[in-house]
């Protein structure tokens, strides 16, 4: 449908005068939300197209000063925006052409590794991992990745969809036997995603209206529209399979208490993601690709996209949000305390419970919104030394290591306060019969 078709349903409807009295920045945030959520197959409700409305304007006043601020819509705005647009008008099933650059479209997808996780230090087993990757449509380059070992869900789309974004330096200090760059990274055009509940999630639209990465959905039934790029992701989990390392008997790692398959093949994680590293750097970018008809690290540098590092704001603004009250000893997390004299002062302004955002990946710092600044507060961990690069899934084992531990030792006491109450019983009973043997001795020295 076009903008004039539009406008004259409007003018028929007498809703220029409401039109003209919105905003047009507003204007263009509702049309927008409007073509991503609403017209497709399986839409949102006018209510949740609502809330992404006032979600998005809410991340845009932030970077407004007081009097540049944008209004929010009503929800009879809203409901009367879309009475004027015509799902009839558009194909919901149409055919989707091939992506003609790099980053205009990108897919997302989980599969499992047939390989048992353990961890680095302890030896404990994590689990089977879930591999979410990133492709790039056009070079067939993959962007990024995250293993989780979670059923798929919001939090491991929106890690790997970081890991995406940023770039790999890190990989010359950390795996110096990588011979060629990782190359492939950037904020996509658009994000092709299923109709499960991880794409659909409230936190999840909102991570990607904030980076402003436009969602496509497709029915879960409708293969064709994902035909080729389901090709990378067969070739991918072949590929993977041959970093397996030989059976390993889980005796010999020294922990029997999770032993499903004798025989299964295990891996340290480190070591995992270096396998994945190599495959990805050195093997998958630098071979010839049906799917795209190229090498993918040599297509990716022929139309390399110009552009800038995403703002510090709105990289925070796409990690986890959680809620807690400011109290003396800073905000407590996991057994962690985060404290800074900037927070304090928040804390002197605000008293209610206040959000912060945590990365999953570090938890050395959260990151705390100042509405008065419109900035946001860095607050450090006041354990560093611990909590440097340390990742929330290592802390989590961690804190069952030492709750197990614990309870050992709750048990250990418990049982040495049970021979403790034996053994009282034992002496009682042995001064109770030495006294009447006693008696008996006397009674019968009386006789």
């Amino acid at each position: 449908m076009s903008d004039c078709t539009c406008l004259r349903k409007m003018k028929n409807n007498n809703m220029l005068s409401d039109r003209s009295r919105i905003q047009k920045e507003v204007e263009f945030i509702i049309e927008r939300t409007i073509k991503c959520f609403y017209l497709r197959k399986e839409s949102f409700s006018i209510t949740s197209i609502h809330e992404i409305v006032w979600d998005r304007i809410r991340e845009e006043n932030k970077n407004r000063g007081v009097e540049d601020q944008l209004k929010l819509p009503s929800f009879s705005t809203i409901r009367r925006r879309l009475k004027c647009w015509d799902r009839s008008d558009f194909d919901l099933n149409e055919k989707i052409n091939k992506a003609s650059y790099p980053l205009e479209r990108v897919w997302v997808e989980h599969t499992i590794l047939e390989v048992l996780v353990i961890d680095d230090e302890s030896g404990i087993p994590i689990g089977r991992p879930t591999f979410t990757a990133i492709i790039d449509e056009y070079t067939g380059c993959i962007l990024g990745y995250h293993l989780s070992f979670e059923a798929p869900s919001s939090d491991s789309v929106l890690r790997a969809l970081r890991h995406a974004i940023y770039t790999k330096q890190y990989i010359d200090d950390k795996y110096p036997e990588i011979k060629n760059k990782w190359v492939a990274h950037g904020v996509p055009q658009t994000l092709m995603v299923e109709n499960s509940k991880e794409f659909i999630s409230k936190s999840f639209v909102e991570a990607c209206n904030k980076i402003g990465i436009i969602l496509h959905y497709y029915p879960i039934a409708k293969q064709r529209f994902k035909g080729q790029v389901e090709q990378h992701f067969r070739m991918i989990k072949q590929h993977l399979l041959e970093i397996n390392t030989d059976p390993v008997d889980f005796k010999s790692i020294g922990n029997q208490s999770f032993n499903p398959n004798k025989n299964a093949g295990v891996i340290r994680l480190n070591k995992l993601h270096k396998l994945l590293h190599q495959w990805i750097v050195d093997c998958y970018g630098q071979k010839y690709q049906k799917v795209v008809r190229g090498i993918p690290s040599k297509l990716w540098k022929r139309s390399e996209p110009v552009q800038t590092e995403p703002s510090f704001e709105s990289m925070i603004a796409i990690l986890p949000k959680k809620k807690s009250r400011v109290q003396a000893f800073g905000i407590r997390y996991l057994c962690l305390y985060y404290l800074s004299a900037e927070l304090h002062s928040l804390h002197d302004k605000k008293r209610e419970d206040i959000e912060f955002h945590y990365n999953p990946d570090d938890l050395s710092e959260i990151y705390v919104y100042d509405e008065l600044q419109k900035k946001y507060l860095v607050v450090p961990c006041t354990n560093p030394e611990y909590s440097d690069g340390l990742n929330k899934e290592k802390h989590c084992l961690n804190l069952r290591q030492i709750k197990a531990e614990e309870n050992r030792a709750r048990l250990e006491l418990l049982e040495a306060k049970q021979k403790m109450i034996e053994i009282k019983r034992e002496e009682t009973l042995q001064q109770r019969q030495a006294t009447l043997s006693s008696n008996e001795a006397a009674d019968s020295s009386e006789v």
